[in-house]
C-alpha cells in the first residue's frame, strides 16, 4: 500500500520538468526538494494532531480547500503558479504559518541547501507547492472517506515512522520532537507497571478488581464476569454497604465498595471509587510533579455503550457527572478522549465505531458544560490492546474509553 508521501511525489512527478525549467533548476534537484518539503510538511502536521487548537486550524484549512475532481489538474494548475513566484493557494502559506515557528522562507532555504538548488528563493517556491499539494491531497481524502478532525489524525499519525524516517537531517529543528504514541507494553513491561503503578497509568481490568480491601474479592470476581458478558466497559460496583473508615488524609472510605470522599476546588465534594478513573485523574491533576506526557491514559470503568453502536447506556451517567465535575473544578485542565476496540471484524468498522464512542462520550461532557475547545476525541479503533483479544474476558478489555489529561 501507498504511502502518503508516495501518493505525493507520484502525484507531483508529472510536474518535475515544468517546475525545473520555470525555476532554473535541474529536475533532479527539484526532485529532492519536494521530497524533502513533502516530508516536513506533513511531519509538522503529524507533530499538531497533539495540540488540539492547532490541529483544529489545520483541519480546517484541509476541509475548506476547493479540490478539483482530478488532483492531477490543480497539480498543473500550482505549478504554473510557481513560474511567476505566487502562492500556490492562500491555504499554503496560511498551513506554513501554523506548522513552523520559523519563517516559512527560512525552512525553504534549507530544503534548498539540502537538495542542491541553486537560487536561494527556489527552496520556498517547492515548499509552497508542496503545502498546497498536500491541503489538495488531504482535503480529498477527508471528503472521499468522511474523515472528521479524528479520522484525519488517525492517518496521518499511522505513518509517522515513515514520514519522520524520510525527514532529511537538518530538518528535524523546524519539525520538532517526534510524538510519541500510546505504546502497548510487551509481558515483562506489564509486569512492571503492576509492579509500580503510580509510573504508568496503563490501561488495566476494572478498577475495582484491584481494590486492596479483602471484602469485596468476591463482588470484584462476580464484577468482572458481567463485565465480560455485556461486551462494554467494566460496571459500577454492585456492592453498596455505608459502612466508612477513616483513612489517613482525612478522607472518609467505604470499605466495602472502595468509595473515598474528594475534596475539589470550588467546594465540591465527590464520593468516588478510590482506585476508579476519577480518583487517579484527580491525583494526577493535582501532582505537579507528574507533567502531561504522551502515554498516561486513564481508563473508564463504569462506562457502557449498547452494543456495536455508539449509544451510552444510562448507568455511564454517574461516572460521567464525576468526569464533568473534575474538569469545572480544574478549569485550566484540557483532556482528550480515546476510543477502542477489540478486533473481532473489519479494521476500518472498528476504527470508525472507536472515533464515535470517543465523540459520544466527549458529547455528553460537552453538553453538560465543559467548553467544546477543552477537550478532544479520537478513535483508535484495534489498535493498542491491553488484553489477549483471542478470549472474550481479554476483548472485553479491550473495548475501553479512556482520558488523557493534554493541559493542566
Amino acid at each position: 500500500m501507498s504511502t502518503i508521501l508516495d501518493s505525493l511525489n507520484s502525484l507531483a512527478s508529472p510536474a518535475v520538468s515544468q517546475i525545473a525549467g520555470q525555476l532554473g533548476e535541474t529536475d533532479a534537484a527539484v526532485t529532492h526538494g519536494l521530497q524533502s518539503s513533502f516530508a516536513s510538511v506533513v511531519a509538522g502536521i503529524i507533530n499538531k494532531t497533539e495540540d488540539p487548537a492547532a490541529m483544529d486550524r489545520v483541519f480546517e484549512l484541509v476541509n475548506t480547500r476547493a479540490v478539483s475532481a482530478d488532483l492531477g489538474t490543480d497539480v498543473q494548475k500550482m505549478a504554473s503558479g510557481i513560474a511567476v513566484g505566487a502562492p500556490a493557494t492562500a491555504g499554503a502559506t496560511s498551513l506554513l504559518a501554523e506548522l513552523f515557528a520559523t519563517p516559512s522562507d527560512t525552512v525553504g532555504q534549507v530544503i534548498g541547501q539540502i537538495a542542491g538548488l541553486e537560487k536561494p528563493a527556489s527552496g520556498s517556491s517547492l515548499l509552497d507547492f508542496a503545502a498546497a499539494l498536500v491541503l489538495a491531497f488531504l482535503g480529498k481524502k477527508v471528503r472521499g472517506e468522511s474523515l472528521r478532525l479524528g479520522g484525519l489524525s488517525n492517518l496521518l499519525v499511522a505513518e509517522r515512522g515513515a514520514v519522520f524516517a524520510a525527514l532529511p537531517d537538518g530538518l528535524e529543528e523546524f519539525i520538532g520532537a517526534l510524538p510519541t504514541r500510546r505504546v502497548d507494553p510487551g509481558p515483562d513491561e506489564r509486569k512492571a507497571v503492576v509492579a509500580t503503578p503510580s509510573v504508568i497509568e496503563s490501561a488495566r481490568p476494572s478498577a475495582v478488581s484491584r481494590i486492596a480491601w479483602p471484602l469485596i474479592g468476591i463482588a470484584a470476581v462476580a464484577l468482572t464476569w458481567f463485565y465480560a458478558t455485556r461486551g462494554g466497559v467494566a460496571e459500577k460496583p454492585i456492592v453498596s454497604i455505608d459502612t466508612t473508615v477513616a483513612q489517613a488524609g482525612g478522607e472518609v472510605v467505604d470499605a466495602a465498595s472502595g468509595l473515598v470522599k474528594r475534596d475539589l476546588p470550588g467546594g465540591v465534594t465527590l464520593k468516588i471509587p478510590a482506585s476508579g478513573i476519577e480518583s487517579k485523574l484527580i491525583a494526577f491533576i493535582g501532582d505537579n510533579s507528574r507533567p502531561v506526557n504522551d502515554t498516561t491514559w486513564f481508563d473508564f470503568d463504569r462506562l457502557n455503550f449498547a452494543s456495536g453502536s455508539a449509544a451510552i447506556l444510562p448507568e455511564s451517567k454517574e461516572q460521567l457527572d464525576n468526569i464533568v465535575a473534575v474538569l469545572k473544578a480544574y478549569p485550566s485542565v484540557n483532556v482528550k478522549v480515546g476510543g477502542y476496540t477489540d478486533d473481532v471484524g473489519s479494521a476500518d468498522a472498528n476504527l470508525k465505531l472507536s472515533q464515535r464512542r470517543a465523540d459520544a462520550v466527549m458529547q455528553a461532557i460537552v453538553s453538560s458544560g465543559i467548553a467544546t475547545n477543552r477537550l478532544r476525541a479520537e478513535g483508535y479503533g484495534e489498535l493498542h490492546p491491553v488484553a489477549d483479544n483471542s478470549t472474550e474476558p481479554g476483548r472485553a478489555l479491550n473495548r475501553r474509553i479512556a482520558l488523557r489529561v493534554i493541559k493542566k
